[in-house]
């Protein structure tokens, strides 16, 4: 099956049919060797910003990529990239280079914002989470617990769209999400779909169409979707109409 381009808050980038996520190489953490004192963590982020989507890279102190992923507005925790080390008992001088990216559904920033972030105190090692603030902030901390628990330790204690709302109201927080979950099925289905409609399609006859999309590869996709995709099936259709 071949690659299709699938547009997101963040542009054109190209994703699997197969779904798979978006992820750097994994660190050396993998396969190293971890000692009696070290334990391998997840690396994961919280983007608390409601218009403007993230992309980022995160490196340890030896200038491997540990985690990195297309976060869009509100989104997180859940892009689980692995890995890196954290010693069971914390340490100063824990340090990670962060660089990023945001952008919106009309525009990427040309600034590309970089941070050296120490990790902060912990009492017990977890996954690693860098959590976007408004303003270009930004916070690095390691948790075994997510945003929402009694014991989340970010200086947001609510997850994205909780914590949004309570700054600013609902109607403002919604008013930029994506009808559907970025990566999702259903997301997918529609892009794919916008994407095949008959003024849209790559022809021959239509030199100055720029479109990545043939006929063929419209019923590809529809084959894939009604065989493969776990949604509504009627979502597969060229002519569903979106509620």
């Amino acid at each position: 099956m071949k690659l299709i381009k699938v547009k997101a808050h963040f542009g054109y980038w190209v994703i699997l049919l197969a779904l798979s996520a978006c992820r750097p190489a994994e660190s050396e953490a993998v396969g190293k060797r971890v000692d009696a004192n070290s334990v391998t963590v997840s690396v994961d982020a919280v983007n608390y910003q409601h218009d403007l989507d993230v992309q980022y890279t995160l490196k340890d102190a030896s200038n491997n990529a540990v985690g990195g992923a297309i976060v869009g507005l509100l989104e997180g925790p859940g892009a689980k990239n692995c890995c890196t080390l954290l010693p069971k008992k914390w340490r100063p001088g824990l340090k990670y280079h962060l660089s990023w990216e945001e952008g919106s559904a009309k525009e990427i920033s040309p600034i590309r914002q970089e941070r050296t972030l120490e990790l902060p105190r912990y009492s017990a090692p977890g996954d690693l989470y860098v959590l976007f603030y408004p303003n270009h902030e930004v916070e690095l901390i390691a948790s075994p617990v997510e945003p929402g628990h009694a014991n989340w330790a970010g200086r947001e204690k609510a997850g994205a769209l909780t914590a949004c709302v309570a700054r600013l109201s609902e109607k403002e927080c919604r008013k930029h999400l994506p009808k559907y979950r970025l990566g999702s099925k259903e997301q997918i289905a529609a892009e794919f779909r916008a994407s095949c409609q008959s003024n849209k399609i790559r022809t021959a006859s239509d030199p100055e169409n720029t479109s990545n999309w043939t006929a063929q590869d419209c019923v590809e996709m529809r084959d894939y979707c009604l065989k493969e995709m776990k949604i509504n099936k009627a979502m597969c259709e060229i002519n569903y109409q979106e509620e």
